[in-house]
């Protein structure tokens, strides 16, 4: 579309696509000003003979769906852009929270803190202070889980993700060992030893769990009742995650919501990720626990992203059966240097949709 700068007070024009008004735009003097649009950019800039740079506003929460380029006599051109490259980083990086990012915006995704309080009125002076708490029931998962159990640092912000089929007290304790060796994996050894573990007043952290603590020297304290404030670390991060996993879902799927089977794994992906990001300060929850910035794992893709992985061969359904099957990429296997978490899926001709399988470990994927 073109729109031309007439002598008295401007002129407006409307950018359409595919029968749709997608941007309204009106030029008064050498200001191109947005009645309504959808977010995607804008670039200008003048063509005269000084070549100086134009002025551009928009509505508040407004970004252009167009390139704009303002030409000599204030013409103005309009050309439908690509995906930028920078939104294609966001994904791989995880969609840490950008407003440019219309998945980012959708979902809510917040990219503040978890401790809002000061944080030495949460620790323990004698060592590492935990929070933890559920998300769940959901559906039963790609990975089995039903209950999320989330853990974080309340110290560095490091946090932990464990999928249960319960919440009774023998799957939480399982998930609490499992985050005392996450928790040494990712400090490389140098984090201190938990010395509290603080939680709702559940009956999943009674029995097995409570002796186990005993018989650890932890400070076991609770929220006195179902009370979200007085665990507000944890209510955080379990809100961070949630939100993480909305927007990488609605960036696979193109904008609606499918497959919210993938809960279990998108968790786990978002933590890995937020594990590893930047946070406020410039540092990341591993590296405050470690003291070095963690490297970044050249297997990492964007979460859903299809792909084929190698089958082996005592794996095949018969001898005719391809060496590849299709799936989608939903993280690392942390247990393997190698490893791909891939869920399988098939399409089903009847329901016309995919069928997703339960999660796979893949060492070679393309």
């Amino acid at each position: 579309m073109c729109i031309r700068d007439r002598e008295q007070g401007g002129c407006s024009g409307r950018f359409h696509k595919d029968g749709r008004t997608v941007l309204e735009l009106q030029l008064v003097g050498d200001v191109l000003k947005v009645s309504e649009g959808e977010p995607a950019r804008v670039k200008c800039r003048g063509a005269g003979d000084d070549d100086t740079q134009s002025r551009c506003q928009s509505e508040p929460g407004l970004q252009l769906s167009a390139q704009a380029v303002l030409l000599h006599e204030h013409t103005v051109l309009f050309e439908e852009v690509s995906e930028p490259l920078w939104m294609q980083k966001h994904a791989l990086d995880g969609h840490p929270y950008d407003k440019r990012c219309p998945y980012c915006v959708q979902a809510r995704l917040k990219a503040r803190r978890a401790v809002r309080k000061l944080r030495e009125s949460y620790l323990s002076p004698a060592g590492v202070s935990i929070s933890v708490d559920f998300t769940g029931p959901h559906e039963v998962g790609v990975a089995g889980g039903v209950q999320g159990l989330v853990g974080c640092d309340i110290d560095s912000g490091w946090g932990y993700v464990g999928l249960q089929p319960t919440r009774r007290d023998s799957d939480t304790l399982d998930s609490l060992l499992d985050l005392q060796v996450q928790l040494r994996r990712d400090s490389g050894g140098k984090a201190d030893a938990i010395a509290q573990l603080h939680h709702d007043d559940d009956k999943s952290f009674r029995g097995k769990v409570e002796a186990y603590a005993r018989s650890q020297g932890w400070l076991d304290t609770n929220t006195g009742g179902y009370n979200p404030n007085a665990n507000a670390v944890c209510e955080r991060r379990i809100g961070m995650l949630t939100f993480g996993f909305r927007t990488a879902l609605l960036y696979a799927t193109g904008g609606v919501l499918y497959y919210p089977q993938l809960w279990d794994v998108g968790l786990k992906y978002g933590n890995y990720m937020l594990n590893r990001q930047p946070w406020l300060g410039g540092e990341s929850p591993i590296q405050r626990l470690s003291g070095f910035a963690p490297e970044t794992d050249d297997r990492l893709h964007v979460f859903g992203a299809y792909c084929l992985f190698h089958v082996p061969k005592q794996n095949r359904a018969g001898k005719f059966r391809p060496t590849a099957e299709m799936g989608v990429w939903v993280g690392v296997d942390e247990s393997s240097p190698t490893g791909h978490l891939v869920v399988p899926i098939e399409w089903d001709s009847e329901q016309q949709c995919w069928i997703l399988h339960e999660v796979v470990v893949a060492t070679t994927i393309t």
